[in-house]
């Protein structure tokens, strides 16, 4: 897990929390959708770090094919 991607699970965890504390629904509903949108951050990071491994896999076994 990367250090950006921690930091929006925490975030998310940190809405979450707010969320389940206060009284006012409107301000549960923000602390609600801001968590959803650190959630779906973290996927983003977690699925172009995936998408990165991969890329570099694929050039490093492209060079030992190219090598040989």
């Amino acid at each position: 897990m990367t250090a950006t991607e921690d930091f929006y699970i925490r975030q998310a965890e940190l809405c979450s929390k707010a969320a389940g504390e206060t009284k006012l629904a409107n301000q549960r509903d923000t602390f609600l959708r801001s968590q959803s949108a650190w959630e779906q951050l973290a996927e983003r990071e977690k699925s172009t770090q995936a998408a990165r491994v991969l890329r570099e896999s694929e050039k490093s076994q492209s060079g030992l094919l190219d090598a040989e």
